[in-house]
């Protein structure tokens, strides 16, 4: 990605299940802390700080259902060349906190 430039990431959460279920949602931030913008976002909604404590929640979500969460990252005019930002999130189920999926989206400066 440029300076000044963004890349969205989707991130979709799926109720695989036969019932339905309720989700928590939680993000780690890696790689180069400044030069970077973070932004995620839920129906529009931003959910960034919520997602960054791990205390955002997806509440019953039907058995095949899905709720698609926007991971935006955003090259600041400071960043550097060879640069990247990581964002891991992790989510898991409420009913069995045991089963959880992570996606990492990985933004490189060029």
């Amino acid at each position: 990605m440029r300076k000044r430039a963004s890349v969205v990431f989707p991130v979709r959460v799926g109720n695989d299940g036969e019932v339905a279920d309720s989700f928590r949602v939680g993000a780690n931030l890696s790689g180069a802390s400044s030069g970077f913008g973070v932004r995620i976002t839920s129906a529009g909604q931003d959910v960034t700080a919520d997602v960054l404590a791990g205390t955002y929640a997806i509440d019953d979500l039907a058995a095949g259902d899905a709720v698609t969460l926007k991971v935006k990252v955003t090259a600041y005019g400071r960043s550097t060349w060879g640069a990247s930002r990581k964002v891991d999130v992790t989510v898991a189920s409420t009913a069995t906190p045991t089963l959880t999926d992570v996606v990492r989206a990985r933004a490189v400066r060029h």
